[in-house]
């Protein structure tokens, strides 16, 4: 007798839930609204976001010369690491460093430029 009156509930309990159907659209939830509401009455909202378009146009303004001090950079990089790969091998030809010393500071500073290549195309 008991095990009818739970089968008979649980047929019940599948018959009252009605059939959802997923249309693909989503309608907004009082519970986002409210979200939305939430996060527009936050005190200073508005300070924030007008800071952050300033940062923004200030950004673009300046990429030009952002970009020119980059470049002006990676030139005097280059122009050092051939001074210093000039300077090894000059005091490695006149022997006033040991051979040892020369092959160490030559492998090393090829494997850092080697290295950073490597960086640059990940």
């Amino acid at each position: 007798m008991e095990e009818e009156n739970k089968t008979e509930l649980k047929n019940n309990k599948l018959e009252e839930e009605p059939v959802k159907i997923n249309t693909g659209e989503s309608k907004p939830t009082a519970n986002y609204a409210d979200f939305l509401d939430f996060i527009m009455n936050i005190p200073g909202i508005e300070e924030l976001t007008k800071s952050i378009s300033n940062t923004i146009d200030s950004l673009s303004k300046n990429s030009s010369k952002v970009t020119e001090y980059q470049f002006r950079l990676a030139k005097y990089g280059l122009f050092f690491g051939i001074f210093v790969l000039a300077a090894i091998g000059f005091f490695g030809y006149f022997h006033l460093i040991s051979r040892g010393v020369t092959g160490s500071l030559l492998g090393a500073l090829i494997g850092y430029w080697y290295g950073q290549q490597k960086q640059n195309k990940k």
